[in-house]
C-alpha cells in the first residue's frame, strides 16, 4: 500500500474512532483522551525535530531560501509563494501576516468565543482554574510549531521548490524520510492532534445544539437522561455535517479561510463591544453579527479575488457601524441586568455610568485588574513567541537565536508570576465572583 493511501486509510479510521468515543463519553472522554494525545503529539514532534536537525544545515537551507528568511522581520514581498496556488495569497507576506495578528488580538480582546475552546473553560471548577487553563492552552500549542518547522526544513533540504503542492509535504516527509518504527510514531502523533481537536469540536457543537436550541426552545422539560441521548444524536449530526462539508470543499485552505477570515471577521466587533461598552445591548450584538456575517459572505461570493488584508478592515468597519447604529436605535439594557453583569465581571472600558449607579459601594471603583492583565499579556505573548521560535531556530541551526529565545522565555515566564499568578482569584471563589 502506498504511503499516501496508508495516511488516508489511517485518517478514515481516526474519524471513526474519534466519533465513537466522543459520542459515547462526552466531555470526560474529550478531556482524558486530549491529555493523553498531547503527549503522543509531543513525542512525535520531538522525533521530527531531531530528524530535521540531523539532516539540515545553515548552508543547505541558505541555498533554497533568500537571506530575508533568517531575519526576525520578513521581507514585505515573497514572490516565491506565488509559485503555488495554495500560497499565492501570501505573496505580500507582511500585510497578510499583520492582518492575522490584528485578528488574533481582536479575538483575544473579545473574550471567549462560542467555539470548542470555550467549553474547556466552562468545565473548570472555579475562575482560578479557568484562568490557568488559558495559560496552559498557549503552551499546548508548542508541538504544532515543532511539526511545522521540522517538516518545512526537511522539505527544503530534500526537495527544494520541486514539490508541486506544499499541502502534500507532510505525508511526503513522513512516508519517505522516516523508518518504519518512527513513521508509525510520528503518524500517531499527527493523528492524535487531529483527533483531539476533532473530538472537542464535535462535543462543543453538540452542546450548543442540545442546550441552547433543543432544551431551551423545543423540549425545556426534558430530563437529564433524555438530554444525554439528545446530545449523542446531535454529536452524530455534527459529524455527518462535517463530512458533507469536507466532501464539498476543494481543499482544506478554502475551509480554513472561509471560517477564520470570512465568517470569523463578522463576529469580531460585537464580541469586543460587549465587554467594553455599557450601552451595547442584545439587538446591537444580533444585528451587528448578522450584518457582519452577511457582508463577509457577500464579499466572498462577489469579490473572491480581494485579498484578506483589504477585505478585513472593510468588514470590520461595516460590522462596527452596524453594531453601533443598532445599539443606539434600540432601548438600553435594564439597569438591574447591567449592575449584575458589572458586579460579577467588573469589565474595563466605558462603564462609568454603571459604576456610579452601582448599589454596592465596593464595586463603584474602576477595575484595576485590567491593567495588570494587560501587562501580563505582553510578557506572556513575548514569552510564548520565544517558546514557539526555539524549535524553528534549532532546525535551521541558528543556535545563538536559540539561546536568546531561551533567555527571553525565562525572563517573560518570571514576570507573570507576580503580575498574574499571585493576583488570581482564590480557589474558593465560585461562579458568582468573576475571575481575572
Amino acid at each position: 500500500m502506498a504511503d499516501g493511501q496508508l495516511a488516508a486509510r489511517a485518517g478514515d479510521w481516526a474519524d471513526r474512532v474519534t466519533s465513537i468515543y466522543t459520542i459515547a463519553a462526552g466531555m470526560i472522554g474529550v478531556g482524558v483522551t486530549g491529555f493523553i494525545q498531547f503527549f503522543i503529539v509531543l513525542i512525535g514532534s520531538t522525533v521530527l525535530i531531531v530528524k530535521a536537525i540531523g539532516m539540515s544545515s545553515r548552508e543547505a537551507i541558505s541555498q533554497q531560501v533568500p537571506i530575508e528568511w533568517f531575519r526576525i522581520w520578513p521581507a514585505w514581498q515573497w514572490p516565491r509563494l506565488g509559485e503555488w496556488s495554495d500560497t499565492s495569497a501570501w505573496v505580500l507576506l507582511v500585510p497578510v501576516a499583520l492582518t492575522w495578528v490584528i485578528k488574533g488580538l481582536a479575538l483575544g480582546v473579545g473574550g471567549p468565543q462560542q467555539l470548542y475552546d470555550l467549553q474547556r473553560f466552562l468545565a473548570a471548577r472555579n475562575p482560578r482554574e479557568a484562568s490557568m487553563a488559558g495559560m496552559i492552552w498557549g503552551v499546548g500549542l508548542v508541538p504544532m510549531f515543532m511539526v511545522s518547522a521540522a517538516v518545512g526544513v526537511i522539505g527544503l533540504v530534500t526537495w527544494g521548490g520541486s514539490v508541486d503542492n506544499p499541502a502534500v509535504l507532510y505525508p511526503l516527509v513522513i512516508g519517505t524520510m522516516l523508518p518504519v518504527g518512527l513513521k508509525g510514531l510520528v503518524l500517531a502523533g499527527l493523528l492524535s492532534a487531529f483527533m483531539s481537536t476533532f473530538s472537542a469540536t464535535v462535543n462543543a457543537g453538540a452542546s450548543y445544539l442540545t442546550f441552547d436550541l433543543y432544551a431551551k426552545y423545543l423540549k425545556p422539560e426534558a430530563s437529564e437522561r433524555h438530554l444525554v441521548r439528545a446530545s449523542r444524536v446531535c454529536s452524530l449530526m455534527v459529524v455527518v455535517g462535517g463530512v458533507l462539508v469536507g466532501m464539498a470543499a476543494r481543499n482544506i485552505n478554502d475551509i480554513f479561510d472561509w471560517i477564520m477570515m470570512v465568517l470569523g471577521t463578522g463576529v469580531l466587533i460585537p464580541n469586543v463591544l460587549r465587554w467594553f461598552w455599557w450601552r451595547f445591548n442584545g439587538p446591537g450584538f444580533a444585528i451587528g453579527t448578522l450584518v457582519g456575517v452577511s457582508a463577509a459572505i457577500g464579499c466572498a461570493a462577489f469579490f473572491p479575488a480581494v485579498p484578506d488584508y483589504v477585505r478585513f478592515p472593510v468588514l470590520l468597519a461595516i460590522s462596527l457601524l452596524s453594531s453601533i447604529l443598532a445599539t443606539l436605535l434600540t432601548p438600553p439594557t435594564d439597569s438591574a441586568t447591567l449592575d449584575n453583569f458589572h458586579r460579577r465581571v467588573r469589565p474595563y472600558g466605558i462603564w462609568g455610568i454603571v459604576r456610579k449607579a452601582a448599589p454596592d459601594v465596593a464595586t463603584r471603583g474602576a477595575n484595576t485588574d485590567f491593567a495588570w492583565d494587560a501587562i501580563s499579556a505582553v510578557f506572556t505573548a513575548v514569552g510564548l513567541q520565544a517558546l514557539f521560535l526555539i524549535s524553528t531556530y534549532a532546525v535551521t541551526h541558528q543556535w545563538s537565536s536559540v539561546v536568546i529565545s531561551g533567555v527571553v522565555l525565562d525572563k517573560c515566564s518570571f514576570a507573570p508570576y507576580f503580575t498574574w499568578y499571585l493576583r488570581l482569584p482564590d480557589p474558593t471563589e465560585g461562579s458568582d465572583t468573576a475571575g481575572t
